[in-house]
């Protein structure tokens, strides 16, 4: 498969990720092979992509009546010509296009095998031509200067809906020169959206102009991908199409200026990378001590300043995280605060409801003579420097015996709607007055009461919005948010009824983000949820085998069984899978449109 043709493809499957640059040779070497040589050799030391030929003859290009005709007459080359020069292009790296005048010519230019082919704005409507330069199966493009909508919507008909895939429409007309007025560059952006096709451009403003260059940068940032440009030896010299060729040295900045471009387009995600990261620490201010503070003290405003810190590995917090906080410690002027210093309350929401297609009814299945979801109400009422926990499920009427389960462990309540989880969440922070919410879904019954302490921890020491402990064994793990990251999601969220998967919501550049360091003798891959048929039997084994009324049993003896029983471990369904692919549905929306 030919690179522009992989380009179109990565069109068709996303934005391309790269640019084409093709020379446009033309006429320049003035009928001279020679010339011609040395323009190929030329492109190829700029670092073009490709070079493209006019292989044309007169008599498909004029009446013999034409001021030209004589002239192009002359200049009509033997296939051998034709052969030792596509040669000597492939030689130095280059794809090969060429421009397509006639029958004639594309037959010649398929017996040469070059790379793509250009449907000339003389050509639009020469449907019999375009019919047999879709049936080559080449990358096509087709030139849009001078040429209507209707025009180019009829010759786009002609390829049919599967040919579009291997077609770009290429922007611009000569003029020679065409004017800076004359380039209407808005225009490939309405092109784009009536024909759904990438756009490229093909200018020719006067090569003089430093807009020449600075032209096409403008068409990159508007997601133009494909650039064409004349290119002769000595614009000096006025030959064909002198106006608008670059030189030799002037290609050559053409074709970096557009790589630098797109360097510098990076990526439409909005994340930071290390330089921007490294700018974010230094001039960011944080919240600070104005003065000696003792322990017991209330934070207020005039309490506090803001400054700069040097070499402070901590994300910068708003002031009113501080605000009304009671100081836990005394801290010296200038102390830089962290969560740690502050009394902040902690909850442990567990979001479970009865309804579930893959295993119907498990939150009540019968594991060693209790509900599962009793088992992990067990663990959440042995975690320590919580202030409760509480379960989090629906208003659905199927639920209730979820909340008769839950009081009967004396588990307090909050019941909202069954798709927003997040309003449920949300609903225990105003009810309870939590400052940190621990999410536990209601599959996780192993819940590993000592790292969800640790996860509490190391939260409040590093001052982040949220913290996950993914290298534990999948169904004994927690994650830990503030309730501040959870009210952000809440106003912001692109789709609510997505919640479910927080995780995903909070994987943007405005979270402070961290990954709880696991001792090894923890980490483990083992999937130990309960969400099919087969978790309930693996976890049944588990619990059958460890699990004891006075003592509650450890992390260490769940990964002991499953270490010597390493064929139960449960493999990922298709279900989980599915998780992964909706993160396009799991954004914030920042705009106040």
């Amino acid at each position: 498969m030919k690179s522009l043709e992989l380009f179109f493809k990565k069109r068709v499957d996303g934005e391309p990720d790269r640019i084409f640059i093709i020379a446009e040779m033309a006429n320049a070497h003035q009928g001279d092979p020679a010339i011609a040589e040395l323009l190929v050799d030329s492109v190829a030391q700029a670092g073009a992509d490709a070079v493209k030929l006019q292989i044309c003859f007169a008599n498909e290009l004029f009446s013999k009546s034409h001021s030209e005709y004589t002239k192009f007459k002359n200049r009509e080359w033997s296939p051998e010509v034709w052969k030792k020069l596509v040669t000597f292009a492939r030689e130095r790296g280059l794809e090969v296009g060429a421009d397509i005048f006639g029958h004639t010519s594309l037959n010649l230019a398929l017996s040469l095998d070059v790379d793509f082919l250009k449907i000339h704005s003389s050509d639009v409507s020469n449907y019999s031509l375009i019919e047999e330069m879709f049936k080559s199966c080449h990358p096509l493009l087709l030139s849009a200067g001078g040429t209507t909508s209707l025009e180019l919507a009829r010759a786009i008909e002609t390829f049919g809906e599967m040919g579009t895939s291997r077609l770009c429409l290429m922007y611009g007309f000569q003029a020679f020169p065409t004017h800076i007025e004359d380039s209407h560059i808005s225009r490939m952006s309405a092109l784009q959206r009536m024909f759904g096709l990438h756009i490229g451009l093909a200018d020719h403003i006067d090569a003089d102009d430093e807009m020449a260059i600075h032209l096409p940068l403008i068409a990159l940032g508007m997601g133009c991908r494909i650039f064409e440009k004349h290119i002769t030896l000595d614009r000096s010299a006025k030959g064909t199409d002198y106006f608008s060729s670059l030189e030799p040295e002037e290609f050559k900045q053409f074709v970096g200026q557009l790589r630098s471009g797109l360097v510098a387009l990076g990526s439409k995600e909005i994340t930071m990378g290390e330089a921007e990261n490294n700018y974010r620490s230094r001039m960011k201010k944080h919240v600070t001590a104005g003065e000696s503070l003792k322990s017991g003290t209330i934070l207020t405003d005039d309490k506090l300043r803001l400054a700069r810190i040097e070499n402070h590995e901590l994300s910068p917090l708003p002031m009113s995280s501080w605000i009304g906080k009671k100081l836990l410690r005394s801290v010296k002027k200038n102390h830089v605060f962290r969560y740690e210093d502050i009394e902040q309350s902690a909850g442990l929401c567990i979001v479970a409801r009865l309804h579930s297609s893959r295993l119907p009814n498990k939150a009540l299945a019968d594991i060693v003579g209790k509900p599962s979801l009793g088992h992990l109400f067990e663990r959440a009422q042995i975690v320590e420097h919580v202030s409760k926990p509480v379960l989090c499920t629906t208003t659905n009427p199927e639920d209730d015996e979820l909340v008769k389960l839950a009081f009967s462990y004396g588990i307090d309540v909050i019941r909202g709607d069954s798709k927003n989880v997040l309003s449920r969440l949300i609903s225990a922070i105003n009810e309870f007055g939590f400052d940190i919410v621990l999410r536990v879904t209601g599959d996780d019954i192993l819940l590993d009461p000592l790292h969800v302490e640790s996860l509490i921890n190391y939260l409040r020491r590093h001052n982040l919005d949220y913290v996950s402990a993914k290298d534990l064994p999948g169904g004994t793990e927690a994650e830990a948010f503030t309730a501040s990251a959870l009210k952000t999601i809440e106003r912001y969220a692109k789709d609510p009824d997505y919640t479910e998967y927080l995780t995903y919501y909070v994987d943007d550049p405005s979270f402070a983000c961290g990954k709880l360091p696991i001792e090894e003798k923890y980490r483990r891959a083992y999937s130990l949820s309960l969400d099919t048929q087969e978790d309930l039997h693996l976890v049944r084994r588990i619990l059958e085998s460890i699990y004891d009324d006075e003592k509650p049993y450890t992390l260490e003896q769940v990964i002991k069984y499953m270490d010597e029983n390493p064929s139960l471990s449960s493999p990922f369904t298709a279900g989980r899978e599915e998780r992964r692919n909706i993160k396009d549905k799991t954004k914030l929306n920042f705009g106040l449109a």
